[in-house]
């Protein structure tokens, strides 16, 4: 199913029917998806800009887990999605800036940047863990420079 949400956003193409059927099963995802799965799901309807707040609300109610598992481009793609949609999940946010290493350590830039760039956007760039993840990623400030696009350095340092 991911997969194929995912596809149809990549197309630009908007099907009503498969988007609310898939946040119809909102809760069921968010709570027994992998999370590289609702975090591809969350991605694509918000690059579709499909409004579906119960779905963005049962994604944020799995923030332990979605931080705890997810990879650098799940917590990215988890974190862009909400940002995007306007879906205020403070906790998601904090527990993402937790996993400061996971980001900074293993996450390509484009990951970072997106990161950061939601924090900005969604208003989460308030707090102490939201302070350190930015320490860390500005700790990156070399591997920024030497490998990152122009677009990853402004997001990075649009805050």
């Amino acid at each position: 199913m991911s997969n194929i949400v995912w596809s149809f956003a990549k197309l630009e193409y908007k099907s009503q029917d498969l988007f609310a059927a898939v946040a119809g099963e909102h809760k069921r995802i968010a709570r027994d998806g992998k999370v590289q799965e609702v975090s591809n799901i969350a991605w694509a309807l918000a690059k579709m800009k499909y409004k579906c707040d119960e779905f963005y609300e049962a994604v944020a109610g799995e923030h332990e887990r979605i931080a705890k598992e997810g990879n650098s481009q799940d917590l990215s793609n988890t974190c862009w999605a909400l940002a995007t949609a306007g879906h205020k999940a403070e906790d998601l946010f904090r527990k993402v800036a937790i996993e400061r290493l996971k980001i900074t350590g293993g996450g390509d830039l484009q990951h970072m940047s997106n990161i950061v760039w939601a924090f900005a956007t969604s208003g989460a760039a308030d707090g102490a863990e939201a302070e350190e993840l930015f320490k860390a990623v500005a700790g990156q400030n070399k591997r920024i420079v030497a490998d990152g696009s122009s677009q990853h350095l402004t997001n990075t340092l649009w805050r």
